[in-house]
């Protein structure tokens, strides 16, 4: 499975890559015949998941901005600023702080910004917020 010309496949003990679709990647090459192309190959880490999401901006995000008087998409930016800030390496030419995209977070990194949220909201605020299964058990999960 393939999306945006990025491919998934492994690695064996020899260094050999066997793609999951090597004939979509063989099509995709005689688009690039008689040009000069780059190659990236990195560690596929999985995206976060849609539930994921879900259960981000249906109960995280609601449960803080209705407790806090914010709209969801204030509070989307307060978290992200909290929890996800990149600092300032200005010996890398980056002088400024920065946020992480929430899109850009892997389904691990996406578990412990809610752990992280979760712990914050409760110590801090005293606002429990529910768990995912406890969503789910109780029929009030919803979408964004």
């Amino acid at each position: 499975m393939h999306t945006n010309n990025s491919f998934r496949g492994h690695v064996d003990e020899n260094g050999v890559l066997y793609l999951n679709d090597a004939r979509g990647y063989a099509a995709l090459l005689k688009h690039f015949a008689g040009k000069q192309v780059g190659v990236t190959v990195s560690e596929f880490r999985p995206q976060r998941s849609d539930k994921q999401r879900r259960y981000y901006w249906a109960v995280i995000v609601k449960t803080l901005a209705d407790e806090l008087g914010y709209t969801s998409d204030e509070l989307h930016e307060v978290l992200k600023w909290k929890f996800l800030r990149l600092e300032a390496e200005p010996e890398h030419k980056r002088p400024f702080e920065t946020v992480r995209s929430t899109t850009d977070l892997n389904t691990a990194e996406e578990e412990d910004f809610h752990d992280r949220i979760r712990m914050w909201a409760a110590s801090d605020l005293g606002i429990v917020i529910a768990l995912p299964n406890e969503q789910e058990e109780s029929g009030t999960s919803s979408c964004k």
